[in-house]
């Protein structure tokens, strides 16, 4: 406990630049490495990254050689976090049926989805399911734990941050077998700071208070524990990384290569500014005088900077500005440059950043395909993790016979009874208007049977109906053929009345074929 107290102030205080490289060999899963990272992360989000609040930032700043009084004049990375919520379970949950909404449920268990729709009214998941997205996007990793509230026979899903897990032990499938919480709370009644342990393995549950044990727990009989076995059988703990490199367990964040770009951003955007405001607020040269022979009044901003240089009293005297020029296009261009590069980073900013109406969601869908597939791959995450958790929890609910969860038992995941998924959600609302459709149907059906159908399929156009519009689509080729073929018998026999004969001289020189008739014409026509 001490040594990860001490390892957690290091963090705060030091700065280990090996702690940001993804590999074992810098310890990117330990501890202290971890709690530097978050605070990092933070800092970055609310912008406070080069500022005194944070312990690290002299040498933050001189180890990544920045100028001494850079700060946030551009930082995408709030702007960032802030998108994914939305994109990944935006919207409100559909608290009827579970088959809709911001976590459209995939299971034909019709009590499943029941189950799962109590657990997420326990947990207030309307609200925390924006919590639990936010967090892993701007950290890099957050847990989901699974509380059993014995004493109000409930249970809920709470999102656990990532600094708040001291240490934990995974298997091969990534189920947590061991896991150490441990952070600092304050007594209700004595005001007083104390630290809170838990330890959870797959036999028990211990809990802490300044390393001691404590009992926190009501058991539901009004006992008070401090140690109690764990009848589920697992740790009902997950951890949600938001992008895993191998070999490693914890998360890096989607923006954890950029910070060097937006460090490099922020260095060369406060260094323009500053030499602007001085070329503004330019400093005065004063020849042959002393201080105070030059007064300007109170300032209460910038005040004018005055160099004072020798010269003969009473002769030479002078006072002229000293202006420094500043190439500000040179400067800005440059800025402009480094903000693409950050975007190609980034993509999704892009995404952030998009005219809303300004063009059609399948437009966007092709512009921003890089961004889109960024955000498809954090969804699948982000519901893999939940999918464990909400199954972690109906167990839970249904092992201590809670009303609502009669359906099933401690077996029931062995069984399969737990089986759901989450339905893919759009990132992009790529359905067209109905103006966008009737402009696209002669396009659309100018096509090959196979191409147009495809077409149809994209436009949200429903199977029956594709069918038909294809079935029209073959009519009308079979229909176009017979035409073009009597037109073409046509002009080779031309017009004869019944009872005529073709004629079948031909001019000297000309090469033909056998005599026509009509009932040849006729032929090609239905062919």
């Amino acid at each position: 406990m001490n040594t990860a107290r001490g390892a957690y102030l290091g963090a705060r205080t030091g700065w280990n630049e090996g702690a940001l490289v993804p590999s074992q060999s810098y310890g990117w899963d330990e501890y202290a490495a971890r709690l530097m990272r978050y605070q990092l992360n933070e800092s970055y989000y609310n912008n406070i990254v080069y500022t005194q609040i944070a312990a690290y930032v002299e040498i933050f700043k001189a180890q990544r050689k920045l100028y001494r009084h850079i700060r946030g004049i551009y930082n995408p990375v709030s702007r960032y976090v802030d998108l994914y919520p939305a994109k990944v379970y935006g919207g409100q949950l559909d608290t009827e049926d579970g088959s809709a909404g911001a976590i459209p449920l995939l299971t034909n268990n019709a009590a499943l989805k029941q189950a799962i729709i109590q657990i997420w009214n326990w947990s207030g998941w309307d609200v925390e399911k924006t919590t639990y997205v936010q967090g892993g996007t701007q950290l890099g990793d957050v847990f989901l734990k699974t509380v059993d509230d014995k004493a109000s026979q409930r249970v809920r899903m709470e999102v656990l941050h990532p600094s708040r897990v001291r240490y934990a032990e995974f298997d091969q499938a990534n189920n947590i077998k061991l896991i150490v919480i441990e952070y600092d709370r304050v007594d209700e009644v004595t005001g007083v700071s104390y630290s809170y342990c838990e330890i959870i393995d797959q036999e028990k549950f211990y809990t802490y208070r300044n390393g001691e044990p404590y009992a926190y727990v009501d058991d539901g009989d009004g006992n008070r524990l401090s140690e109690w076995d764990n009848e589920y059988g697992f740790v009902p703990v997950v951890l949600a990384p938001f992008k895993r490199n191998m070999g490693v367990r914890y998360g890096a964040t989607g923006f954890h290569t950029t910070t060097r770009k937006i460090d490099e951003l922020n260095d060369a955007a406060a260094i323009l500014n500053d030499s602007i405001r001085k070329a503004v607020n330019f400093a005065l040269i004063a020849k042959g005088m002393k201080k105070g022979d030059v007064t300007f009044g109170v300032l209460e901003k910038d005040q004018t900077p005055i160099i004072y240089i020798p010269g003969e009293a009473g002769k030479d005297q002078s006072l002229v500005p000293l202006v420094v020029p500043v190439n500000v296009a040179d400067g800005i261009a440059n800025l402009a440059k480094m903000i693409d590069e950050i975007k190609e980073d980034m993509p999704e900013l892009k995404l952030a950043s998009m005219s809303e109406g300004a063009e059609s969601g399948v437009a966007v869908k092709l512009r921003y395909s890089d961004a889109i597939d960024k955000i498809i791959m954090a969804q699948g995450t982000f519901d893999a993790a939940l999918v464990r958790a909400q199954q972690m929890a109906v167990t839970v609910a249904a092992v201590n016979h809670y009303p609502g969860f009669e359906d099933f038992d401690i077996n029931s995941y062995e069984r399969g009874d737990l089986a759901h998924a989450i339905a893919p959600r759009p990132v992009v609302d790529d359905t067209l208007s109905k103006q966008e459709k009737l402009t696209a149907l002669p396009q659309a059906s100018s096509q090959p049977p196979e191409v147009a159908r495809t077409m149809f399929e994209e436009m949200g156009y429903d199977k029956s109906k594709v069918d038909l519009m294809v079935k029209d689509i073959i009519l009308q080729r079979e229909l176009e053929a017979r035409t073009a073929a009597a037109g073409f018998g046509q002009s080779i026999f031309g017009s004869m009345t019944d009872g005529e004969e073709a004629d079948t001289t031909t001019e000297p020189g000309t090469v033909t074929d056998r005599p026509g008739t009509a009932t040849d014409a006729e032929a090609l026509a239905a062919r």
